[in-house]
């Protein structure tokens, strides 16, 4: 059950087992058609091509408003998180100026 977790999940349940699935998708040479197959076909659950369902969600938005013309949100990234700065003016950028 690495891909998909059971209903009542908690969620630093799910959030390790995201981590861990996502960790094989960034290996899979099958990854990009995965993610292409379950952005065509909108799957609800669990991870496919790297990406959990709520990613999926804002990524089909993202694709939409790019087809629309609009401007596109940025591309989510597909693999491990690696951490960066906080963007100026945010939340993060606010938190930590208050903690140092």
């Amino acid at each position: 059950m690495l891909f998909f977790g059971p209903e009542e999940e908690a969620r630093a349940d799910r959030m390790a087992r995201e981590r861990k699935a996502k960790l094989i998708c960034a290996g899979c040479p099958l990854q990009r058609e995965c993610l292409d197959e379950a952005l065509r076909h909108p799957v609800k659950h669990g991870v496919w091509g790297g990406l959990n369902s709520e990613e999926r969600a804002l990524e089909r938005r993202r694709l939409r408003r790019a087809a629309a013309g609009e401007r596109p949100w940025p591309v989510i990234r597909v693999g491990p998180a690696r951490p960066g700065p906080a963007r100026p003016g945010s939340a993060l950028a606010a938190r930590h100026a208050r903690s140092s």
